[in-house]
């Protein structure tokens, strides 16, 4: 790595480049608006009052977090009050020794952006308000219109604080960074990005959003890093430089007194893999996120390999040489060929959609631009418990082994299906909170009309854990 990325990578391991939120005081009066309306402009009013962390060091900014005090994004879940309040009740506290709520997974489709910008996302606002004329969609649609407004403004402010302390930057290198960073500030992500250090400011900037997985990174960034390579505007150092400094961003999201500082799974997102049109997705591409992150010292981002039939033993060979000698373990491998079997043939989801899956979190599989709708934890042995110490007399009355498994199949169903009931539960309470912020960069969100936490996705993932 260059000298420039050692020092954000020593900035970043010691805690320097975690975001401080910065306190929002709210007009009193608004406890007279309306709740929707209230939320909206607090969440406004909170964006743009955040200060962009810039370094002499940096190429990008625009890295914020929310504290609670406005509903934030849907991954870390701050200013959920329903979801917080199910969530003091059932995390890590079980029911009846059966099912405990677990965290959730949002994975934002940045191939949206990146190809329209902000401002088409919001000509797609528009164009949905004309179509959903009720009073809650009407109501959810001009929420995200806002939200997008002050992404906007951030992406402006961004623009005037990196200009201002570019003024003050004495080292020729770092300031002409900084000027050009100032400069590209003024166009994306408000509008769609041409290059790759523009794609990958996009990214940056709208991480905040939903600070979760990074999708498909290789197959939304290999178009610009290509036309760029083949223009002769970008160096692979270059490129190697900026996704690292991304990587570093995605690291310092996490403060460094968490016990999740180490814990890779806070953002976790996939290479490789076959593409709608059955080709597989590893490219140079692919192999320079691969080398960028393993150069750098962290522990997040985690990635997983998705491996197909065409992937060649020479590639299979080198990711498995990166998983052995990485020291934190960021690597882990999935077989296309099973999993996009499985959610064609058995879930039913198109093909064209099947191939842009992606993992989260403890390597779960999640759609772009789509909520995994639930995550909780289902003690499977409890029914074994329940025959063995509490209807001893029914099993040992079984003939045979068949006998004893009916009686135990139709206990384990059971218990199944109360846990599903209880998933729902916990659905039932997230889905009192309308997400404004995130649901802008989901998928069928501004179509349907409805926050990403009410079924706004065409396409939701929900994979309660069987433990036992």
């Amino acid at each position: 790595m260059d000298e420039r990325i050692a020092e954000l990578t020593r900035r970043t391991l010691a805690g320097e480049m975690f975001i401080p939120a910065r306190e929002t005081v709210f007009d009193r009066e608004d406890l007279f608006l309306p709740k929707d309306e209230r939320d909206v402009k607090h969440l406004c009013e909170y964006i743009l009052n955040q200060e962009p962390l810039i370094t002499e060091y940096s190429c990008f900014t625009g890295l914020f977090r929310f504290d609670g005090s406005v509903v934030g994004d849907a991954f870390r879940r701050a200013g959920h009050p329903e979801t917080g309040r199910a969530l003091s009740l059932f995390y890590l506290k079980p029911v009846d020794h059966l099912s405990t709520m677990e965290w959730q997974h949002a994975t934002a489709d940045y191939q949206k952006v990146l190809t329209i910008g902000i401002s088409g996302m919001i000509e797609e606002i528009d164009r949905s308000l004309a179509v959903h004329t009720g009073a809650d969609e009407q109501s959810f649609l001009r929420g995200v219109r806002a939200a997008a407004g002050a992404m906007i403004g951030w992406q402006k402010k961004c623009a005037d604080r990196t200009a201002a302390f570019a003024e003050q930057t004495a080292d020729p290198v770092h300031k002409k960074n900084l000027l050009r960073l100032a400069e590209t500030l003024e166009r994306v992500p408000e509008q769609a990005p041409s290059t790759f250090y523009e794609a990958v400011l996009t990214i940056y900037l709208c991480f905040s959003a939903d600070p979760d997985s990074l999708g498909t990174l290789d197959r939304y960034l290999a178009p610009f890093y290509e036309r760029d390579k083949a223009a002769g505007i970008l160096s692979d150092e270059d490129a190697r430089a900026y996704l690292q400094e991304l990587f570093l961003m995605v690291q310092a999201c996490t403060p460094r007194s968490s016990g999740t500082f180490t814990k890779g799974g806070e953002s976790h997102f996939c290479i490789g893999g076959y593409l709608p049109d059955g080709t597989d997705c590893f490219s140079p591409m692919t192999r320079l996120i691969v080398d960028s992150l393993m150069e750098l010292p962290t522990y997040i981002p985690q990635i997983t390999f998705r491996w197909t039939k065409k992937t060649s033993h020479e590639v299979l060979r080198y990711m498995m040489d990166m998983e052995r000698h990485d020291k934190n373990k960021r690597i882990a491998f999935t077989n296309d060929e099973k999993r996009i079997r499985s959610y064609t043939e058995i879930c039913g989801i198109p093909y064209s959609r099947a191939v842009g899956y992606t993992m989260v979190g403890c390597n779960e599989p999640a759609f772009l631009g789509a909520i995994t709708g639930s995550n909780s934890k289902i003690n499977f042995l409890r029914a074994v418990e329940t025959l063995f110490h509490k209807k001893a007399d029914i099993i040992r009355n079984a003939s045979d082994f068949d006998s004893f498994y009916q009686i135990y199949e139709a206990e384990m169903l059971h218990d199944l299906a109360l846990g599903y009931d209880y998933d729902n539960k916990y659905n039932l309470c997230r889905s009192r909170d309308v997400n404004y912020i995130s649901s802008l960069f989901f998928n069928d969100c501004a179509e349907n009309a409805k926050s990403l936490t009410q079924g706004g996705g065409n396409t939701v993932v929900a994979s309660p854990m069987l433990l036992g």
